[in-house]
Protein backbone atom coordinates (compact mmCIF):
# COMPACT_ATOMS: atom_id res chain seq x y z
CA UNK A 1 0.00 0.00 0.00
CA UNK A 2 1.69 3.34 -0.62
CA UNK A 3 2.75 5.81 1.76
CA UNK A 4 0.67 8.63 1.17
CA UNK A 5 -2.78 8.93 -0.99
CA UNK A 6 -3.54 12.54 -2.68
CA UNK A 7 -1.05 13.87 -0.33
CA UNK A 8 -2.02 12.58 2.81
CA UNK A 9 -0.93 10.15 4.70
CA UNK A 10 -1.99 6.73 4.27
CA UNK A 11 -4.28 5.19 7.30
CA UNK A 12 -1.66 1.80 8.77
CA UNK A 13 -4.62 -1.00 8.57
CA UNK A 14 -4.00 -4.38 9.21
CA UNK A 15 -4.06 -7.02 6.34
CA UNK A 16 -7.65 -8.46 6.30
CA UNK A 17 -9.52 -5.19 6.37
CA UNK A 18 -11.34 -4.24 3.24
CA UNK A 19 -11.27 -1.71 0.77
CA UNK A 20 -14.45 -0.48 2.07
CA UNK A 21 -13.10 0.04 5.67
CA UNK A 22 -9.59 1.61 4.33
CA UNK A 23 -11.62 4.30 2.40
CA UNK A 24 -13.75 5.06 5.56
CA UNK A 25 -10.47 5.40 7.61
CA UNK A 26 -8.62 7.38 5.23
CA UNK A 27 -11.99 10.03 5.13
CA UNK A 28 -12.19 9.52 9.26
CA UNK A 29 -7.72 10.58 9.25
CA UNK A 30 -8.56 13.55 6.82
CA UNK A 31 -11.78 14.84 8.13
CA UNK A 32 -9.97 15.03 11.80
CA UNK A 33 -7.20 17.38 10.30
CA UNK A 34 -9.27 19.33 9.04
CA UNK A 35 -10.96 20.14 12.00
CA UNK A 36 -7.33 20.76 13.37
CA UNK A 37 -6.70 22.93 10.69
CA UNK A 38 -9.86 25.07 11.44
CA UNK A 39 -9.25 25.42 15.04
CA UNK A 40 -6.12 26.73 14.11
CA UNK A 41 -7.50 29.04 11.64
CA UNK A 42 -10.50 29.49 14.18
CA UNK A 43 -7.96 30.83 16.94
CA UNK A 44 -5.50 32.61 14.56
CA UNK A 45 -8.99 34.68 13.57
CA UNK A 46 -9.61 35.62 17.31
CA UNK A 47 -6.17 37.18 18.13
CA UNK A 48 -6.88 39.00 14.92
CA UNK A 49 -10.28 40.54 16.04
CA UNK A 50 -8.60 41.06 19.24
CA UNK A 51 -5.73 43.31 18.00
CA UNK A 52 -7.75 44.78 15.42
CA UNK A 53 -10.09 46.46 18.73
CA UNK A 54 -7.20 47.47 19.60
CA UNK A 55 -6.63 49.07 17.13
CA UNK A 56 -10.17 50.56 17.33
CA UNK A 57 -9.64 51.63 21.09
CA UNK A 58 -7.07 53.54 20.27
CA UNK A 59 -8.60 55.34 16.92
CA UNK A 60 -11.30 56.72 19.62
CA UNK A 61 -8.91 57.53 21.95
CA UNK A 62 -6.79 59.65 19.51
CA UNK A 63 -9.58 61.20 18.34
CA UNK A 64 -11.26 62.09 21.77
CA UNK A 65 -7.78 63.65 22.95
CA UNK A 66 -7.01 65.47 19.67
CA UNK A 67 -11.09 66.83 19.49
CA UNK A 68 -10.59 68.18 23.34
CA UNK A 69 -6.97 69.30 22.47
CA UNK A 70 -8.37 71.54 19.13
CA UNK A 71 -10.93 72.87 21.50
CA UNK A 72 -8.33 73.70 24.11
CA UNK A 73 -6.41 75.67 22.06
CA UNK A 74 -9.00 77.48 20.29
CA UNK A 75 -10.37 78.50 23.69
CA UNK A 76 -6.93 79.85 24.70
CA UNK A 77 -6.55 81.81 21.86
CA UNK A 78 -10.02 83.46 21.35
CA UNK A 79 -9.86 87.02 20.63
CA UNK A 80 -6.19 86.45 20.99
CA UNK A 81 -5.22 84.95 17.64
CA UNK A 82 -1.32 84.80 17.10
CA UNK A 83 -0.12 86.37 13.94
CA UNK A 84 -3.29 88.67 13.53
CA UNK A 85 -4.73 86.89 10.96
CA UNK A 86 -6.41 88.43 7.84
CA UNK A 87 -9.68 87.28 5.72
CA UNK A 88 -7.53 85.01 3.53
CA UNK A 89 -5.51 83.74 6.79
CA UNK A 90 -9.28 82.53 8.39
CA UNK A 91 -10.11 81.06 4.93
CA UNK A 92 -7.07 78.86 5.46
CA UNK A 93 -7.34 78.36 9.22
CA UNK A 94 -11.39 76.73 8.13
CA UNK A 95 -10.17 75.22 5.23
CA UNK A 96 -7.53 73.09 7.20
CA UNK A 97 -9.78 72.58 10.47
CA UNK A 98 -12.09 71.03 8.66
CA UNK A 99 -9.90 68.63 6.92
CA UNK A 100 -8.47 67.79 9.97
CA UNK A 101 -11.76 67.00 12.10
CA UNK A 102 -13.10 64.64 9.22
CA UNK A 103 -10.01 62.80 9.21
CA UNK A 104 -9.87 62.63 12.98
CA UNK A 105 -14.00 61.80 13.08
CA UNK A 106 -13.65 59.15 10.62
CA UNK A 107 -10.75 57.60 12.96
CA UNK A 108 -13.12 57.19 15.67
CA UNK A 109 -15.60 56.23 13.48
CA UNK A 110 -14.00 53.00 11.93
CA UNK A 111 -12.90 52.85 15.67
CA UNK A 112 -15.67 51.95 16.93
CA UNK A 113 -16.86 49.86 14.17
CA UNK A 114 -13.56 48.24 14.55
CA UNK A 115 -14.83 47.63 18.71
CA UNK A 116 -17.89 45.97 17.61
CA UNK A 117 -15.71 43.23 15.99
CA UNK A 118 -15.77 44.37 12.08
CA UNK A 119 -13.01 44.56 10.44
CA UNK A 120 -14.72 46.15 7.57
CA UNK A 121 -12.93 49.33 9.33
CA UNK A 122 -9.19 48.24 8.55
CA UNK A 123 -9.42 49.30 5.18
CA UNK A 124 -10.98 52.86 5.72
CA UNK A 125 -8.74 53.33 8.87
CA UNK A 126 -5.72 52.45 6.86
CA UNK A 127 -7.06 55.02 4.03
CA UNK A 128 -7.18 57.40 6.72
CA UNK A 129 -3.62 57.38 8.47
CA UNK A 130 -1.73 57.17 4.70
CA UNK A 131 -3.59 60.46 4.13
CA UNK A 132 -2.74 61.50 7.41
CA UNK A 133 0.83 61.02 7.01
CA UNK A 134 0.59 62.84 3.56
CA UNK A 135 -0.54 65.79 5.48
CA UNK A 136 1.84 65.75 7.61
CA UNK A 137 4.31 65.45 5.26
CA UNK A 138 3.06 68.37 3.31
CA UNK A 139 2.73 70.90 6.70
CA UNK A 140 6.62 70.33 6.94
CA UNK A 141 7.01 71.15 3.35
CA UNK A 142 5.01 74.07 3.36
CA UNK A 143 4.91 75.27 6.74
CA UNK A 144 8.84 74.31 7.95
CA UNK A 145 10.76 75.77 5.27
CA UNK A 146 12.99 78.85 5.57
CA UNK A 147 9.82 81.53 4.11
CA UNK A 148 6.91 80.41 6.36
CA UNK A 149 8.93 80.18 9.47
CA UNK A 150 9.96 84.04 9.08
CA UNK A 151 5.59 83.95 9.89
CA UNK A 152 5.96 81.46 12.41
CA UNK A 153 3.47 83.32 14.60
CA UNK A 154 0.72 82.92 11.59
CA UNK A 155 1.83 80.17 9.57
CA UNK A 156 2.87 78.05 12.66
CA UNK A 157 1.22 79.37 15.44
CA UNK A 158 -2.13 80.37 13.97
CA UNK A 159 -2.63 77.31 10.99
CA UNK A 160 -0.97 75.09 14.05
CA UNK A 161 -4.32 75.30 15.96
CA UNK A 162 -6.42 73.78 13.19
CA UNK A 163 -4.01 70.98 13.32
CA UNK A 164 -4.56 70.33 17.11
CA UNK A 165 -6.75 67.61 16.82
CA UNK A 166 -3.46 65.34 14.83
CA UNK A 167 -1.55 66.59 17.75
CA UNK A 168 -1.37 63.66 20.11
CA UNK A 169 -0.67 61.25 16.91
CA UNK A 170 1.92 63.27 15.93
CA UNK A 171 3.37 62.99 19.15
CA UNK A 172 3.21 59.38 19.12
CA UNK A 173 4.24 58.88 15.44
CA UNK A 174 0.41 56.23 15.89
CA UNK A 175 -0.29 56.99 11.91
CA UNK A 176 3.15 55.14 10.93
CA UNK A 177 2.77 52.19 13.74
CA UNK A 178 -1.46 51.89 13.45
CA UNK A 179 -0.47 51.27 9.34
CA UNK A 180 2.10 48.85 9.56
CA UNK A 181 -0.30 47.33 12.00
CA UNK A 182 -2.73 47.08 9.53
CA UNK A 183 -1.21 46.00 6.85
CA UNK A 184 -0.10 42.77 8.49
CA UNK A 185 -3.45 42.14 9.59
CA UNK A 186 -4.79 42.55 6.53
CA UNK A 187 -1.69 40.55 4.65
CA UNK A 188 -2.52 37.35 7.10
CA UNK A 189 -6.16 37.79 7.11
CA UNK A 190 -5.80 37.01 2.80
CA UNK A 191 -3.45 34.37 4.01
CA UNK A 192 -5.87 32.84 6.19
CA UNK A 193 -8.94 33.04 3.55
CA UNK A 194 -6.54 31.12 1.66
CA UNK A 195 -6.05 28.44 3.70
CA UNK A 196 -9.24 27.85 4.50
CA UNK A 197 -9.75 24.01 4.82
CA UNK A 198 -12.62 23.41 2.48
CA UNK A 199 -14.64 20.25 3.27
Amino acid sequence: MPDRVNGFPAPKIQSGVSARDVALLFMISHRSGSRDDLLAHKGGMKMRLFVARVIGALNCAFSVIGICMFLYLVNIHWNNWPGNPGPLSWGIFVILSTLSLYLVGGLAFYGVTLLKGNEVGLRPTRNILIAEIVYFALDVCLFWNHTAISHSALTIGFWGIAEGPFMPQIVTGYPVFGLIVIFILMRIGKRRVAQVPKE
